[in-house]
């Protein structure tokens, strides 16, 4: 399932691709949005307007709460690189080359542009304006400008699979991690690596950082 940034909707799916929306605390449905396939992937948007699902072939939809319908075109086979803006405004996509960005106002594309390698995971800046790229293989984890595809920094993690990266609320500090399980926290307009965590001994799959910026979550295969 997938919540919105204020635990106030969550998104259930079943057995018949039906995905339901409910709010919380009182369960009660406010939306159900057949999506033809089983989900591998949801996610909301933060504002809980937009929702995205990730199908069991690799395919994207985005649906509108408000009305249940598409609220952009189809996008194949983009794994597990989908992130919203903060402001929930925008949605960049990994596809097997590039990145694309979409303004979910209009539902269109906004720009694209190509990366070092296959995107992985993506992280908005918390400004919505740059976005963060870890990749599926690479020694580099990447920062664009997410306006214009400009590239703002190239970190040199080492040879890291299945990157994962994740904003400190100031937007200074960027966290990576993947297959090499010590998370690295980088200052990326300095490009310099500020801190190494251990403790992990197998890949780390996520990581999050307290709103107040005094904690980091990570969960691995450990």
């Amino acid at each position: 399932g997938a919540y919105d940034d204020s635990y106030r909707l969550v998104a259930q799916g079943d057995v018949r691709a039906v995905a339901s929306v409910r709010s919380l605390p009182d369960d009660r449905e406010i939306r159900s949005i057949d999506c033809g396939r089983r989900h591998e992937i949801m996610r909301f948007s933060g504002d809980g307007r937009f929702l995205a699902h990730l199908d069991e072939i690799g395919t994207l939809r985005v649906y509108r709460v408000g009305d249940g319908k598409p609220a952009l075109d189809a996008v194949p086979e983009c794994g597990g690189a989908v992130a919203f803006s903060p402001d929930g405004r925008q949605l960049a996509v990994g596809l097997s080359g590039p990145i694309v960005v979409f303004d979910l106002e209009t539902g269109r594309e906004h720009n694209r542009w190509p990366a070092h390698a296959r995107p992985y995971r993506l992280a908005f800046h918390p400004d919505n304006r740059q976005l963060a790229v870890g990749y599926a293989e690479a020694d580099i984890a990447s920062v664009y400008d997410a306006a214009d595809g400009r590239l703002v920094a190239d970190l040199p993690i080492g040879p890291t699979s299945s990157q994962v990266v994740a904003w400190h609320p100031d937007g200074k500090r960027l966290a990576v991690a993947g297959n090499d399980p010590r998370i690295k926290i980088w200052d990326v307009a300095a490009r310099r690596e500020l801190a190494t965590l251990v403790g992990h001994v197998q890949q780390v799959g996520t990581l999050s950082f307290h709103p107040n910026g005094e904690l980091l979550v990570s969960t691995s295969w450990d």
